[in-house]
Formats: structure tokens, C-alpha cells, sequence
């Protein structure tokens, strides 16, 4: 049992560690500089801690791997300045953002989820909820029940900065589902597919999505697919990036595409080589280590 007392200790623990965080587009930071509120380690309950945390605490995660599924309804930064494994068995996506949740993650690599009855892979964000994943990997999510490999968006917004998605399956989208009338925004965020059926991202409805020096890549397949509907025309905006597969829209759908090249070769970064003006930003990590 995991109790108040501990719980209290937990807070108390002055970490060493201290992690940069970016400047969003609009100017404000994130955080300049954040000491860990919590320090976790592997052997502890998540879940337990996160419910006891204050809100807008910063959770630092111990290198290792953290199994079992993270629920967060409140705001609250999960980082990783060492790197950690957060992974699930089959049959639960790995991470869910509900309610009011305002979710940011930094360093950790989501793992090998398998969500139920259309539930994505590994990250699920719905109601109110809103989550920024920064040099994250998401990989190895699977769900066969109607829900897409990796992230489904049904909270007000799901930003990924300097990601990598890759190794995913799923229904209706390989990667990315963004449901009605949720945002998807990619920043320097490579998205590698497997050549399956399904699109890699998928909007539906009025859903948005905003794609900045970004790679999807699915060749000879669907890189994006945007499904307009009774609720209005999805739109995407694709802005200096690699798009490697088929742009599908129908019922009002549709792309807007500035500086962005098709079908061309991608290095193990999902860089063109050769190219600094289109794909993700030379320099810098891609997803976690």
C-alpha cells in the first residue's frame, strides 16, 4: 500500500537533476529550468506517486524500465534527463491523459502498449485533455480493436517536437488518429512507417493538423489521410517537410502544402541528404535514447 506519509518523503527529495525545456511558438517557456519536484524509480508505483503528486510537479523518472500503464489527470511534467522505458503488456495503451490534464513528457521512450476496443497503441488523450512529448520515442504500439498504433488525439490538443514514431500498426491509422475537432501539431518529428494498409496519420471531422520540418514516410502507401464529415472538413498544413506516400482527402479534407518534397530519399534521421531547408532541423536528438 502506498502510503501518505511516503508519499510526503517522496515530495520532499531534493533532486539533482534539472532538465532544459523549450520555448513554445507563441514565446512563453515551458520551463527555464525545473528541478525534479519527485524523483521515481523503477521498483516504485508510478501510478501511486503521479495521484499524490501537486500539480505542475516535475516527476523525474530513474533510468530503466517502468512497466505498467500511467493515468495523469492534472498538469504535471514526466521527465526522463537520463532516459527511461515506460511500457505496458498487451492490452492497454501506455500512457492516458484525461479530464484537464495538461501532460508534458521529455526523454522517455513509450513502449510496446496494445490497446482494447479502439484504443491506440500507447498514448491516449481525451476530454479536456492536452500533452507535449519532446525527444520521445514511440514505438512497437499495436492495436487490432479499431484504434491507431501509437497516439489517438481526442483532447484539445497533442504536440510532438523532435519525436520519433515508428514500428506501430493499428486500424484506421498506423500512427495517428486525431479525432473530431482535436489538433495534431508535429515540430521536427520523424514518422517512419511499415508499408502496412493504413495511413500514418489520420484526421477525421474538423480535426487539424499543423506538420513543421517533419518526415512521414510511408512509401507506396497513405502518409496522410484527412477525412472531412458531417462536422466539417479536416485541414492540414504541411510546412517544410517530407512527405514520402499519398496525401488521401475527401468530403472538404484537405492540405496545404509550403516548401515540402515528395518521395525522395531519407537518411537513418529522416533527413534528406544534403538538404537543411526541408525535414527535421540538422543537429540535435530525435526521439529518446
Amino acid at each position: 500500500m502506498y502510503s501518505r506519509s511516503f508519499a510526503i518523503f517522496v515530495v520532499m527529495v531534493s533532486a539533482s537533476c534539472a532538465i532544459q525545456h523549450s520555448t513554445k511558438k507563441d514565446g512563453t517557456s515551458m520551463s527555464e529550468s525545473a528541478s525534479c519536484t519527485i524523483t521515481v524509480g523503477p521498483d516504485q508505483d508510478l501510478n501511486a506517486v503521479l495521484r499524490e503528486a501537486p500539480d505542475d510537479a516535475s516527476v523525474c523518472l530513474s533510468p530503466g524500465v517502468f512497466r505498467g500503464e500511467v493515468v495523469i489527470r492534472r498538469r504535471v511534467r514526466l521527465l526522463a534527463p537520463q532516459g527511461a522505458v515506460v511500457m505496458t503488456a498487451r492490452g492497454s495503451a501506455v500512457l492516458h491523459a484525461y479530464g484537464d490534464a495538461d501532460v508534458y513528457a521529455e526523454g522517455i521512450v513509450f513502449r510496446r502498449g496494445g490497446g482494447g476496443v479502439g484504443e491506440p497503441g500507447l498514448v491516449s488523450v481525451a476530454e479536456r485533455a492536452r500533452v507535449t512529448l519532446r525527444n520521445v520515442t514511440l514505438e512497437e504500439g499495436l492495436s487490432d480493436a479499431g484504434g491507431p498504433g501509437a497516439i489517438r488525439v481526442g483532447g484539445r490538443e497533442v504536440v510532438l517536437e523532435r519525436c520519433l514514431v515508428r514500428r506501430n500498426r493499428g486500424n484506421h491509422a498506423e500512427a495517428i488518429l486525431v479525432a473530431h475537432p482535436s489538433k495534431l501539431v508535429l515540430r521536427d518529428t520523424v514518422i517512419l512507417g511499415q508499408g502496412t494498409d493504413e495511413p500514418l496519420i489520420n484526421l477525421q471531422g474538423s480535426s487539424a493538423a499543423l506538420i513543421e520540418r517533419s518526415t512521414l514516410s510511408q512509401p507506396g502507401g497513405k502518409a496522410l489521410e484527412i477525412q472531412g464529415s458531417s462536422f466539417g472538413a479536416g485541414h492540414a498544413e504541411i510546412r517544410a517537410s517530407v512527405v514520402n506516400g499519398k496525401i488521401g482527402s475527401w468530403q472538404g479534407g484537405h492540405a496545404t502544402e509550403v516548401d515540402t518534397l515528395h518521395d525522395i530519399a531519407i537518411d537513418e534521421n529522416g533527413r534528406p541528404p544534403g538538404r537543411t531547408d526541408v525535414g527535421p532541423t540538422p543537429g540535435g536528438t530525435i526521439g529518446a535514447l
